[in-house]
């Protein structure tokens, strides 16, 4: 009897034997990638894992792309994990083997991730969850879903396409289009002003001219008014039904065909003298009527200013041809806001520059140049001791051309 108990453990042992052989066959076909299989514990106990042969190509292609991949059974318990998704939770890799996934996600994805999980286990489906790293990173990532066949079930295979350098583009982006907005807004606002300032300018002349024509006209003496150069360019009706003389006939120099030849020579020469400095003119001289006759008149003339002495108007020539008649704004205060010129085929005043003015200086100018619809922007920024410190100039679409600072020293 003892001799049958005796072999029958010998036979026990031997297949015990066999078993453990077997046993360690399989765990070095594991080791040298033969069978690629995973155990994992779970409340069953240790359990083992193996992808179908056939598969071996697909786990070689999964470890060598550039997204993450893992595998997730029904529990949520991550099977298997290439080094590209252990790299990006910045994990080791045999510790992400029998992870709980979930612990992975964002508090603000997990309703998304739910809602994937389910309905991943019927179709392929997609979406954007944000992940979050052992350092505390997020991060924004595109999941794919879709099943996958193990020899021991259906198993969840997930693949992970980091999106940080995509959100990133897509934020600068952003920021880029809400400075262009601004800019395009401020632009719009810049132009609207301008546009307003112009018309209101150019209405301002317009009644100017026509009230000073009107007025000139119904006064019962000869007006006229001159260039720089000392041309005359404007004649009333007065001047027209004395003289007989037409536009034509009387612009430029041809106003002095009228004046009696002994007065002509004192007159040039008085008006001469006050084109060169400025003062007022004034001689009294003969001129010639429609009819022949001389009679005597009081020529006077005075500079075009305003009541604080500004230049309020300035006429120029290039060679023997008259440039646009160029006007001068000013604030209450005596100070220069705008520089326009009247454009008459425009039919309207056109900005040279505008100034707005702050408690040290001129805080702002705007110039345009002249036959462009572009246009600069200087911002004048002063210290508290009233001392320039920047100049910046900006284009229509207010971006940045050019910056200067300033610094001082004292001894």
């Amino acid at each position: 009897m003892e001799i049958i108990n005796i072999l029958n453990k010998k036979d026990e042992i031997e297949s015990l034997r066999q078993q453990l052989d077997e046993a360690n066959a399989a765990i070095e076909a594991i080791r040298s990638g033969q069978v690629d299989a995973f155990v994992v514990e779970d409340n069953n106990g240790p359990r083992l894992y193996t992808l179908k042969s056939a598969d071996q190509t697909y786990r070689l292609f999964i470890e060598t792309m550039t997204e993450g991949a893992i595998t997730l059974n029904k529990e949520g318990i991550i099977l298997y994990c290439n080094s590209r998704f252990a790299h990006m939770l910045n994990m080791p890799l045999e510790n992400m083997i029998g992870s709980f996934f979930k612990n992975f996600v964002t508090e603000e994805s997990k309703e998304t991730f739910d809602k994937l999980i389910s309905k991943a286990w019927e179709q392929e489906c997609k979406d954007e969850v944000t992940l979050v790293s052992t350092e505390g990173q997020i991060i924004p990532v595109l999941i794919s879903l879709t099943t996958l066949n193990l020899d021991e079930g259906t198993v969840l295979s997930l693949i992970f396409t980091d999106l940080t350098s995509q959100k990133k583009i897509e934020k600068q982006l952003r920021e880029k289009n809400e400075l262009l907005e601004k800019a395009n807004a401020f632009a719009e606002k810049l132009n609207n002003e301008l546009e307003q300032r112009v018309t209101e300018r150019t209405k301002e002349l317009l009644t100017s001219r026509e009230y000073f024509k009107f007025l000139a006209d119904t006064i019962p003496v000869i007006v006229w008014t001159a260039l720089p150069n000392g041309d005359l360019d404007y004649f009333n009706t007065q001047w027209y039904n004395y003289t007989g003389l037409n536009f034509e006939q009387s612009a430029g120099k041809g106003w002095q065909s009228v004046e009696h030849p002994d007065d002509l020579k004192e007159v040039l020469f008085a008006w001469n003298k006050s084109l060169a400095s400025g003062e007022p003119f004034k001689i009294e001289e003969r001129k010639k009527s429609a009819n022949g006759d001389y009679r005597w008149h009081i020529m006077s003339a005075s500079p075009l200013k305003d009541d604080n002495g500004n230049i309020i108007e300035e006429r120029a020539f290039h060679g023997k041809t008259a440039l646009p008649a160029i006007y001068y704004y000013y604030d209450q205060n005596g100070k220069l806001t705008d520089i326009v010129r009247y454009n008459e085929k425009a039919a309207r005043l056109l900005p040279d520059y505008i100034f707005e003015h702050g408690p040290n200086g001129i805080s702002s100018m705007i110039f345009v140049p002249s036959g462009s619809s572009d246009y600069q922007k200087w911002i004048y920024q002063y210290d508290e001791h009233g001392l320039k410190t920047r100049e910046t100039c900006l284009n229509k679409r207010n971006i940045v051309l050019a910056r200067l600072n300033y610094q001082y020293s004292f001894r």
